[in-house]
């Protein structure tokens, strides 16, 4: 029996694709970010280290691999900008650790930025040539569709509504609602656009308005008031933009069945209950999310169709833009009008009251959320304790993300946010003004220089840069509003956006001029010593968590997985607290101190170790527990578990420790169920 040989490869094939790499030298690397970003979108956005640890490795290790083989780099000077300014922000936010209350956290916040600026690297080093910028970005509007696909039959299939969604809210695969509909507009914006590009052939534009459609459909089902916010906040800046014409005329086909779409979506949040199953909620929605697809994709191939007949400049001209820009302003008034029931005003004086205040709304649904007051964000005070801290150490900061002692310190709510639920102050409050400088300085020079590229490209690549310049436009306003900064798959793409867009040539520019070598090899040096740190922190997130979830059913694996993660992160007290339940699960309360103890040294104002650490010392009848637990009253004065511990200590009532330890595990249950 005969073996048949291998195929080979058609010449002119191997040639085209010899062509393709030669002119675009880091494709293959650009690839891979897309594919890290799109899988840690599906495991938590890559909040966990566990994840973003993992993916940072795979990242760093790609980098290096393209300074050893690619040709020297020839960044743009404006993209260059952008990684060095983030790179030595995620260095700052490292080096932070140094004077940081909780300097692992600092770590934490340093590594994924870490994460998004090696996401960014190879497409800044050597920039992608126009086409092969298009097909990234509508991979990306494919990828993360196929993602929401999924969603929606795992949702519809769910046994509880829960399981998908948060107070009627959907909130997976991300976890956290906000930036769950972060993910989705992150690509449905660029979606949008590119419906209207008319470089695009029919097919490609039909399929992103349908795209486009579903992922603006999962995004408001998120009922986020801060995404409304951002995108109305858009719209003035859109009057910039010198294709609004063709954007406004070419999107009818995706804004007209999303308008027929929108009662139907905003039906699923009043009919949520926890216990219903997902079915109840996505199945009456999916053949009109289907059909409002179906109509979309076929108005955008007619309006393509109709868009090879019309003359490029003829929705360029000084009167079509004008009289677009007067129907985005009567747009855009209209709303406002609306919202605020003819008295914008008033209600804005309203707004800012209940956004001032303290006050807790009622979590039951009723009618839409969009339509709801402000008053249970608590975001102002988060906002006025962030600002605080600035000013208490303007220079440098608190260490990056150290934000969560401030607010047991100083905030008035019974919320214990790790975040300041903003991008510009959680900068300033953690590193400061040269954080802030470094952050960003990088983010406006990459801004400027995506702005005049958009108004000096070639016409045929201008649609695929302001899709880039929408998305990453919407994600800034959005996360000055919001903690979606500390989600690496949110940040990574907003940085590639944002480089992608800023590197391109301009029309008739010269040939760049490459890197010095030195700075190739200091780049070699921190792509390695990344790679290094991220594998450290994946591997003890890792051993963390499996040594947490098998707890006290095999205590001596606990046991080996918990001080092999303290051993890797030797700044971090969370392993040996972890440790210190497992003792007090066997009833070892000696292990349980000691271990407690060890966790004090590297957190000593950890008020949960410090209540645990003094119920433990009161049980074995040593009175020095009192001060622990007194201690840990004055670092958190609001936090309920801690209150009624301290409140039973002073009547000479302790609790043991299980049940103190059952009383913190049922307040952090009721805080995230606030949320």
């Amino acid at each position: 029996m005969s073996v048949m040989p291998p195929r080979r490869m058609p010449q002119r094939m191997r040639d085209q694709l010899g062509a393709l790499l030669s002119a675009n030298p880091a494709l293959p690397f650009a690839l891979v970010a897309l594919a890290v970003l799109v899988w840690m979108a599906v495991d938590e956005g890559g909040f966990r280290a566990e994840t973003y640890g993992f993916a940072g490795l795979v990242l760093a290790v790609a980098l290096v691999f393209g300074l050893l083989l690619l040709p020297t780099p020839a960044p743009a000077r404006g993209s260059l900008l952008l990684l060095l300014g983030v790179s030595g922000y995620a260095a700052l936010s490292l080096l932070s650790a140094l004077w940081a209350d909780e300097p692992w956290t600092a770590l934490d916040g340093g590594l994924r930025v870490a994460v998004a600026a090696l996401a960014c690297a190879p497409l800044v080093l050597w920039p992608p040539a126009p086409p092969i910028v298009r097909t990234l970005t509508l991979s990306w509007v494919v990828a993360v569709s196929v993602v929401a696909l999924f969603e929606l039959r795992a949702a519809a299939t769910a046994a509880v509504a829960f399981q998908h969604f948060h107070e009627g809210r959907l909130a997976e695969p991300v976890g956290y609602t906000n930036a769950n509909v972060a993910l989705w507009t992150l690509a449905g914006l660029p979606a949008l656009v590119l419906s209207a590009d008319r470089s695009l052939t029919p097919l490609l534009r039909a399929t992103s308005a349908a795209c486009c459609v579903l992922l603006i459909s999962l995004a408001a089902l998120g009922q986020s008031r801060g995404w409304l916010l951002a995108l109305l906040l858009m719209l003035p800046l859109l009057l910039l933009v010198r294709e609004l014409p063709r954007l406004l005329l070419f999107s009818l086909p995706v804004l007209l069945p999303l308008a027929a779409l929108t009662p139907r979506l905003l039906d699923v949040y009043p009919r949520y209950r926890p216990s219903a199953s997902g079915a109840t909620l996505i199945d009456p929605l999916i053949e009109p999310l289907a059909g409002a697809m179906l109509v979309a994709a076929l108005l955008a191939w007619a309006f393509a169709l109709v868009d090879r007949r019309l003359a490029r400049a003829a929705l360029a001209s000084p009167l079509a833009r004008l009289l677009t820009a007067a129907t985005l302003v009567v747009v855009l008034g209209a709303t406002v009008l609306s919202a605020t029931h003819g008295k914008p005003v008033e209600q804005t004086r309203t707004w800012w009251r209940e956004f001032t205040g303290a006050s807790q709304h009622s979590n039951e649904p009723a009618g839409s959320r969009f339509a709801s007051g402000l008053g249970q964000q608590f975001r102002y005070d988060y906002w006025r304790v962030a600002w605080s801290e600035f000013r208490a150490r303007p220079l440098l900061g608190h260490g990056a993300e150290n934000f969560a002692l401030a607010y047991l310190r100083k905030g008035r709510s019974l919320e214990t946010p790790y975040f300041a639920h903003s991008l510009p102050l959680q900068t300033l409050a953690g590193t400061g003004l040269v954080g802030a400088l470094l952050l960003g300085g990088a983010l406006l020079s990459a801004a400027l220089t995506s702005r005049r590229t958009l108004r000096r490209c070639h016409p045929d690549l201008r649609m695929t840069l302001l899709a880039l310049a929408v998305g990453a436009a919407y994600f800034f306003l959005h996360a000055a509003g919001d903690w979606l900064w500390e989600f690496p798959t949110l940040s990574a793409t907003f940085l590639v956006f944002l480089a992608l867009a800023a590197s391109q040539p301009l029309e008739g520019e010269d040939q760049r001029a490459p890197l010095n070598r030195r700075v190739r090899y200091l780049g070699l040096v921190a792509a390695l010593l990344a790679g290094l740190m991220l594998t450290v922190q994946w591997a003890y997130d890792r051993n963390l968590r499996r040594g947490q979830a098998i707890g006290v059913a095999d205590p001596a694996a606990s046991r080996t997985l918990l001080e092999r993660a303290a051993t890797l992160n030797p700044l971090a007290p969370t392993p040996l607290v972890a440790l210190a339940t497992v003792e007090l699960a066997r009833g070892d309360e000696r292990a349980a101190e000691r271990q407690l103890s060890r966790a004090l040294e590297r957190a000593p104002n950890r008020p949960e170790a410090l209540l645990l650490r003094g119920v433990v010392r009161l049980a074995r009848g040593d009175q020095s527990g009192s001060r622990d637990v007194a201690r840990a009253r004055r670092l958190a004065p609001r936090n309920g578990a801690i209150r009624i511990v301290a409140d039973a200590v002073r009547r000479r009532r302790p609790p043991s420790p299980l049940a103190t330890l059952a009383l913190l595990r049922e307040d952090v249950a009721r805080r995230t169920n606030l949320r």
